[in-house]
C-alpha cells in the first residue's frame, strides 16, 4: 500500500480545511494517510473526523517534546518559525523507523520551510516530499 505522511503543526482554521481536502483525497486515491502533528490538535474536529470517517487508513503520529517545541514557537525574532518547523520536522523524520518510512511526504503549507531547504537541503533526507505553497515571495 502506498504511504503519505502530511506535516501540518496547526490543525485549526484554515489548515484544517487544506489538510481535510488534501487527506480525503490521498485516502480515495488508495494512499494509507498519517498526519504528523502536535497531540494538542488530536482533539480537533477535522482530525477526529477523518479518524472516524478512515477508520484504518487515517492515522495520527505525534512530535516528540511538544512543549519544548511550543516554547520555542514563542521565541520573538523574525523567521524563527520557519527554523522550529524544520528542525521539527527533521527531528521526527529522523527517529522514524526503516519500517515506518512513508513512500511519500506531503506539507499543506510547505511556506513554513521552504527557504530552509533551498539553504541546507531536505529536513527528510532522501524521502520524495511535495507540499503546497501559499504566498511566496522572492523579493520585499
Amino acid at each position: 500500500m502506498k504511504t503519505m505522511m502530511i506535516f501540518e503543526p496547526q490543525t485549526e482554521g484554515h489548515h484544517a480545511q487544506y489538510l481535510k481536502v488534501t487527506a480525503e483525497e490521498l485516502i480515495e486515491r488508495g494512499y494509507m494517510v498519517t498526519l504528523v502533528t502536535f497531540s494538542s490538535c488530536c482533539e480537533d474536529l477535522i482530525v477526529r473526523s477523518l479518524s472516524n470517517k478512515f477508520k484504518g487508513r487515517f492515522q495520527v503520529a505525534f512530535f516528540r517534546n511538544e512543549s519544548f517545541w511550543q516554547a520555542c514557537l514563542k521565541f520573538p525574532f523574525q523567521f524563527k518559525n520557519e527554523f522550529i518547523y524544520y528542525y521539527l520536522f527533521k527531528e521526527f523524520y529522523k527517529n522514524l523507523p526503516e519500517s515506518k518510512k512513508p513512500s511519500n511526504i506531503f506539507l499543506p503549507f510547505i511556506n513554513n520551510i521552504a527557504r530552509l531547504i533551498s539553504l541546507v537541503g531536505s529536513p527528510f533526507k532522501d524521502a520524495s516530499f511535495s507540499g503546497l505553497t501559499m504566498v511566496f515571495s522572492f523579493h520585499h
